[in-house]
């Protein structure tokens, strides 16, 4: 978020699925609704569970926005029976113990 604001983006927030806590696809549609400029998503996939990578990529396409994905722990899941999670957006992250570590507040260097 910080490097966002640091290059003078305002950050849209978008609501996450109930079934996966990822985001949601619809709730993205309609956020592209409200900010038609927006040019780039970022998500993270949490809890062990995948989001909805071809829809929202789908979403994006659309709209004409780039996705960048992080994965939080890729080791746990597994994406439409592939057993190694792909990385579906044009640039993605496997950042296990870092990220969660800033995530929950904790220091990046702990």
């Amino acid at each position: 978020l910080n490097p966002v604001v640091y290059e003078g983006g305002v950050p849209v927030f978008v609501d996450t699925e109930y079934d996966t806590w990822n985001m949601d696809p619809v709730a993205l549609e309609r956020a592209f609704e409200l900010y038609p400029d927006v040019r780039l998503v970022v998500l993270a996939n949490l809890y062990g569970t995948p989001a909805k990578m071809d829809e929202l990529i789908a979403v994006c396409k659309k709209h004409g926005a780039q996705i960048i994905e992080i994965n939080l722990d890729p080791s746990a899941f597994t994406r439409e029976g592939i057993s190694d999670l792909f990385l579906q957006g044009k640039a993605g992250e496997i950042l296990p113990e870092l990220v969660k570590k800033v995530l929950e507040g904790g220091s990046a260097d702990a």
